[in-house]
C-alpha cells in the first residue's frame, strides 16, 4: 500500500483571540518588534461607557492544512499562526493620549504575540488522529482561555496602566517571555502570575 502522505483537503480557519467576535475588517497590523503601535493606529470609535481611556483590539489568527497517509493511519498538519491588531476596532480618547497609556496598549498586543508563539508550538508538536479538527480546536481553546486570563490579570494588576510601578514590572515580564520564548509552563510559575502586586 502506498504510504506517501497525500493532501486530503485544505481546511482554513480564522480564529480571533478577542473579547468580541470579529466581523469583516478592512485592514490589520501584524505584530513586529520593529513596528510598535502609535496613536495613529487607533482609528475606531470611542466608547465613552467603557470606563477606559483606550481599547486595543488584537488577537491571533491561524490557518492550517492537514495531510493524511494513504491508509488513514497518520495525520499531520502545517500551520500559519500570527498575532494581529485591528485599527478600525481600536480606539483612544485623544485628550488622554500619552506615552504611558500607549505603552500599556502595546503590552496588550505583546501578550497576544506571546500566545501566538505558544499556540504555534503546541499545534506543531501535537500528535493527531482522525479527530484532528477537534484536537486542534481543543488546543486553541486551552490557550485562548489562558490568554484571556493573562490579559485580565494585566489590566487588574496595573489598573489599566495607572499603577506605574506595577506597569514597569509587567513591561519587563512580557519583554522577557517574548525575547526568551519562555514556555507557558514556566511562565505560569512566575511571581507576577502567582501573587500580583
Amino acid at each position: 500500500m502506498n504510504n506517501h502522505l497525500s493532501l486530503k483537503f485544505t481546511f482554513v480557519i480564522l480564529l480571533f483571540w478577542t473579547l468580541n467576535i470579529a466581523k469583516g475588517f478592512s485592514q490589520e497590523k501584524k505584530w513586529s518588534k520593529d513596528s510598535l503601535l502609535t496613536w495613529n493606529d487607533f482609528k475606531g470609535t470611542v466608547d465613552p461607557a467603557s470606563g477606559v481611556s483606550a481599547m486595543t483590539y488584537c488577537g491571533v489568527k491561524f490557518r492550517y492544512r492537514y495531510f493524511v497517509s494513504a491508509n488513514d493511519s497518520t495525520y499531520t498538519a502545517k500551520f500559519i499562526v500570527y498575532s494581529f491588531f485591528t485599527p478600525e476596532r481600536s480606539w483612544s480618547m485623544v485628550e488622554r493620549q500619552c506615552p504611558p497609556l500607549l505603552n500599556h496598549e502595546q503590552v496588550h498586543f505583546d501578550i497576544s504575540e506571546y500566545f501566538a508563539r505558544v499556540l504555534r508550538t503546541a499545534l506543531e508538536t501535537a500528535q493527531y488522529t482522525k479527530n484532528i479538527k477537534d484536537e486542534i480546536m481543543s488546543i486553541f481553546k486551552k490557550y485562548d482561555s489562558e490568554r484571556e486570563k493573562m490579559g485580565l490579570l494585566y489590566d487588574e494588576q496595573t489598573n489599566h496602566g495607572t499603577k506605574v510601578d506595577v506597569q514597569k514590572k509587567w513591561d519587563l515580564f512580557v519583554g522577557k517571555i517574548l525575547s526568551n520564548n519562555t514556555p507557558w509552563q514556566q511562565v505560569q510559575n512566575d511571581e507576577i502570575m502567582l501573587k500580583g502586586f
